[in-house]
C-alpha cells in the first residue's frame, strides 16, 4: 500500500515537496508564502471520533468545521488529501459556507487551487483500529468514488462506487475498509506534526482538559491576540465541568456490548481490490496497530465471539443472520402492479435484496401509466423486473453493452473531441435508466452513426434480422439511405466506398423494415420512397409537415412518425441526481419561476427579448446580466446545503464530462438542482423548438412554460404534458398573478407522463418489429 499516493503526474521543482502537493500541509521551504493559510487540521481516516472533537472546540468557542473548512480548525478525515490533485470535489463541500463568504481569496469554483488554502499544524488522529474499519463499512457511493480518485496504485476501487444501491457482501466491504485504513493512515503520517489518540480524550477530565487546550492554542496560534482575547486556558475551564464529560460519554463507542464485532479473522477473509496485496495489508494494519499503541481486542476484536456476520445491504450495517432475499409476486411486473407499486407510498421497493419472478412478464408491463412528479428512484424500482426482462429477451442488453464498450472509439477523422454528452455519454446505469437522452435509442440500436464517433454495427439484431433499429445522430435518413436520391446509381454511391459506413448501409437497405431514430435539431419528414420499409420513425421537433388529407402520402397518415421526448442533456448527471438517495434534502418547489442558467445567444433567437418582458415583474427573479449575454443568465442557488450534495452528484460522475477545472457550465450540478426547488421553468425554444431544459424540468417535477407549436405531432404530444403553453410569442401574457394561478389548477390534475420515459418507447420499438 505504499505506492497508494505516489506515482502522479503532479511534480514540482524541489522533489522534496512532491508530498505536499496531495495534501494541503504548509511548509516553508516549499510555500514560503501561501496564498492562504489556516490554523490547524485535525485527520486521520472516517469513524475515527471527528465529530466529537468538532463539538470539543466549538464549545470553546472555536471557529472548527466538521468534514468542512472553518477559520480556526478543520477536523475531517476527507481534507487529509488535497482534492485539487486528482480534481474531483470533497464529498462534504464547503462552499457558499460563512467561512467560505468571509474569505478574502475565493476561488472561481469551489477552491480549485493546489496551493490555497494550506493548514499550519496537522494533528493525526486514531481510533481503536477493528472498531475504525467497522465504522467504515458503510460508506456510499460518492465517498467510495472520493477514495478511488484519491488512491493511486492501486487505486481502491468499489464495485459500490458507481451506484448509490449496491447489493454486496461483508468480505467485500471489509477488504475495502482495511485498505482504505492503512493507504489513509500511511498517507497521513507522511506529513502529520504529531498523533493524538482519541481515547486519550477518555482517560480523565483533567486529561481531556489538557488536550483540549493544546488544540484550542493550535487553533488560535495564527490569531493576531488582543486585550479582550479569551485564553484557551479560561476556556477549558469554562467547560471543564459541563460539555467534557457529556462529550467523552458520547464517545465511547458503538451503541452497545451486545452488537456484533469484526474480529481479525473477518480482515484475513476479506476480498480486496484488484491490485491490493490482501495479507500484505493485514500485516500493515498490524504493525500500524502497534506503532500507535494499539493491542488487544482493539486489534484482533473479539475471537471468542463465534457468530457468523453478514452485511445487509438494505439497512447499511452488519447483522448475525444471513439477509433475506425477497422473490418479487409476479403481480409486481404486471403493468397494474407496477402501477400500484409506483403509487403506494407506504411500501418499500427496494434495488437490492430482491429477485424477480422467473416468469416472464406480459409486455404490456412497459405501458404502466406513470403519474408527474413520481419520484424517479421509485419508477426505477417499480419497473426494474419489467424493463431487465425485455431487454434481455430482446437482445436490446447486448446491444447496450456493445455500445457502452465502444463509446469512445473513433472511426471518424474529425476535430471534434471536447468531453460532453454529445460525444457518447450513455450514463451510469444504462441498463436500467429510464430518461431520455440524446443516445438512449442509439444504446438499443443495430446501427449508431454519428458524426463525431463515426458508425457503430452490432454483431447481432436486437429484435430478428428483418428488422433494423438504426439511430441516425445528425444524419438524415434518406440522405444515409440513398445519398444522390432515389434513382441514384450504385456505382455513384459513396457510401459503398467508405471503409466506416459501407457495413453500417448495407444493413440498412438489406432490410425488410427499419426502425429510425433521428436525432437533429430541426429536421423534415422521412422521404415517400422509404414508406414500404418503414416501421417506426422517432423524432424531436418533427416539422415541415404537409396537411394531413386524403392526398397526403400515406406514411404521414399513420402513427409510424412519433414526435418523441429530446431528453436531458446529460444523462449522467441527472441520473447521479434523480437517483441520490437523500434528494428529499434539496428544497423543492420553493421558488414560482426559474429564469436563470440558458443559453442566450444567437442561435437562440429570442430568448433575451422574451426574457425581458418576463423581467418586469421582480416575483420572477430573472437576472439580465449584460455581461452573461452570449453564455448564461444567472447564478446558482446560495445554499451550503445545496453544494454539499451537488459535490456528491460531481463524484459520482467521475470526469465524465471532464473534472471540475474544465467541466462547461452546461453540465453544472446547481442547474438540476434549481429546478427540483421551483414551480415553473422558463423555457423558450431553443435551436430547434424542442430543448433539453423543456425535457429536463418536466423529470424535475416543475412545469415548463414555453413557445407553443405550429407543429402537429409536436403540439399534440404539449397538450397532453402539464406544459404553459404562450401563444404567439405573447410572453407578457406571463404574469406571478397567472402562474399562481395555473399552479392551483395543474396541482388538482394527475397527468400521466408516461411518454418522458423509456419504457413507453421500448414498447413502440418493439412493437413496430412485430414482437408480441
Amino acid at each position: 500500500m505504499r505506492n497508494a499516493f505516489e506515482k502522479r503526474s503532479w511534480k514540482v521543482e524541489n522533489p522534496a515537496c512532491d508530498r505536499y502537493i496531495y495534501s494541503r500541509k504548509y511548509d516553508s521551504a516549499c510555500m514560503p508564502s501561501p496564498y492562504e493559510l489556516l490554523p490547524l487540521l485535525v485527520t486521520g481516516t472516517g469513524g475515527i471520533g471527528t465529530r466529537v472533537v468538532t463539538e470539543l472546540l466549538r464549545a470553546m468557542g472555536v471557529e472548527a468545521g466538521h468534514e468542512k473548512y472553518d477559520a480556526h480548525a478543520t477536523v475531517s478525515w476527507t481534507h487529509a488529501v488535497n482534492d485539487f490533485a486528482f480534481g474531483v470535489p470533497y464529498p462534504f463541500s464547503s462552499e457558499r459556507t460563512l467561512w467560505w463568504q468571509n474569505r478574502k481569496i475565493r476561488n472561481r469554483v469551489d477552491f480549485e487551487n493546489v496551493f490555497k488554502p494550506r493548514w499550519n499544524h496537522v494533528v493525526h488522529l486514531t481510533r481503536c483500529p477493528i472498531k475504525v474499519i467497522k465504522s467504515m463499512l458503510r460508506p456510499h457511493a460518492p465517498v467510495l468514488r472520493f477514495v478511488e480518485r484519491a488512491t493511486h496504485s492501486p487505486s481502491l476501487t468499489s464495485p459500490c462506487a458507481s451506484t448509490y444501491d449496491c447489493e454486496t457482501d461483508l468480505k467485500e466491504r471489509v477488504g475495502w475498509a482495511t485498505s482504505m485504513y492503512v493507504a489513509w493512515n500511511e498517507h497521513v503520517e507522511r506529513y502529520a506534526d504529531e498523533r493524538l489518540r482519541i481515547e486519550d480524550f477518555g482517560r480523565s477530565v483533567e486529561k481531556t482538559a489538557k488536550i483540549s487546550r493544546k488544540l484550542c492554542d493550535l487553533s488560535f496560534a495564527l490569531k493576531r491576540k488582543t486585550k479582550t482575547f479569551h485564553s484557551c486556558a479560561a476556556r477549558v475551564d469554562d467547560i471543564a465541568n459541563s460539555t467534557i464529560p457529556l462529550l467523552l460519554s458520547s464517545s465511547r463507542d458503538d451503541r452497545g456490548s451486545r452488537q456484533a464485532g469484526l474480529a481479525l479473522e473477518h480482515l484475513r477473509e476479506a476480498r480486496f481490490a484488484p491490485g491490493v496485496d490482501g495479507p500484505e495489508t493485514i500485516d500493515e494494519y498490524l504493525k500500524m496497530a502497534r506503532r500507535y499503541g494499539y493491542a488487544g481486542e482493539c486489534v484482533v476484536g473479539n475471537d471468542k465471539d463465534e457468530r457468523r456476520l453478514y452485511w445487509c445491504s438494505r439497512k447499511h450495517e452488519v447483522q448475525t443472520d444471513p439477509p433475506r432475499v425477497e422473490t418479487l409476486t409476479e403481480d409486481s411486473q404486471t403493468k397494474g402492479g407496477i402501477e400500484r407499486c409506483m403509487t403506494t407510498k407506504t411500501e418499500d421497493c427496494s434495488l437490492v435484496e430482491t429477485r424477480c419472478p422467473t416468469s416472464p412478464p406480459p409486455r404490456d408491463c412497459l405501458r404502466a401509466r406513470v403519474l408527474f412528479r413520481t419520484p424517479y428512484r421509485r419508477l426505477k424500482c417499480c419497473f426494474r423486473c419489467c424493463l431487465l426482462y425485455w431487454l434481455r429477451a430482446t437482445n436490446f442488453a447486448s446491444n447496450m453493452r456493445y455500445h457502452v464498450e465502444h463509446a469512445k472509439e473513433t472511426f471518424m477523422n474529425i476535430g471534434f473531441r471536447a468531453l460532453n454528452p454529445d460525444a457518447g455519454d450513455f450514463g451510469l446505469d444504462p441498463e436500467l435508466n429510464l430518461l431520455v437522452h440524446p443516445h438512449a435509442f442509439a444504446a438499443i440500436s443495430d446501427v449508431h452513426m454519428h458524426p463525431a464517433r463515426g458508425c457503430h454495427l452490432t454483431s447481432s439484431s436486437s429484435t430478428n434480422r428483418s428488422t433494423t433499429i438504426a439511430s441516425l445522430y445528425h444524419h438524415k435518413p434518406d440522405v444515409t439511405l440513398l445519398p444522390f436520391g432515389v434513382k441514384a446509381a450504385r456505382r455513384k454511391d459513396p457510401w459503398m466506398k467508405d471503409k466506416e459506413f459501407k457495413a453500417c448501409v448495407a444493413r440498412m437497405r438489406n432490410s425488410k423494415k427499419l426502425i429510425f431514430d433521428v436525432f437533429d435539431p430541426s429536421k423534415q419528414l422521412p422521404g415517400v420512397h422509404l414508406a414500404k420499409r418503414l416501421s417506426l420513425f422517432m423524432a424531436n421537433n418533427v416539422g415541415l409537415e404537409p396537411p394531413l388529407n386524403t392526398s397526403s402520402p400515406p406514411v404521414y397518415r399513420t402513427n409510424k412518425i412519433r414526435e418523441r421526448p429530446i431528453g436531458v442533456r446529460g444523462i449522467s448527471l441527472w441520473q447521479a441526481i434523480l437517483e441520490h438517495p437523500n434528494l428529499d434534502s434539496v428544497p423543492q418547489r420553493t421558488d414560482l419561476l426559474l429564469c436563470c442558467c440558458m443559453n442566450v445567444d444567437g442561435m437562440h433567437k429570442g430568448r433575451m427579448e422574451h426574457t425581458k418582458v418576463l423581467a418586469r415583474h421582480p416575483a420572477f427573479n430573472c437576472p439580465l446580466d449584460e455581461k452573461y449575454r452570449g453564455h448564461h443568465i444567472g447564478f446558482p442557488r446560495n445554499d451550503p446545503g445545496v453544494h454539499e450534495i451537488e459535490a456528491e452528484f460531481v463524484l459520482m460522475l467521475n470526469d465524465k464530462y471532464g473534472n471540475r477545472k474544465n467541466m462547461n457550465g452546461n453540465y453544472d450540478a446547481h442547474m438540476p438542482v434549481l429546478m427540483l426547488g421551483s414551480k415553473f421553468v422558463y423555457s423558450p425554444n431553443g435551436v430547434g423548438e424542442q430543448c433539453y431544459r423543456e425535457y429536463e424540468a418536466l423529470v424535475s417535477g416543475a412545469i415548463p412554460v414555453l413557445d407553443d407549436s405550429t407543429y402537429a405531432r409536436r403540439h399534440a404530444a404539449l397538450s397532453e404534458l402539464p406544459t404553459v403553453r404562450v401563444e404567439n410569442a405573447s410572453w407578457e401574457t406571463i404574469t406571478p398573478e397567472f402562474l399562481e394561478k395555473k399552479w392551483e389548477e395543474m396541482s388538482r390534475r394527475d397527468f400521466d407522463v408516461s411518454v418522458l420515459y423509456l419504457p413507453h418507447w421500448y414498447d413502440l420499438i418493439l412493437a413496430a418489429a412485430g414482437i408480441i
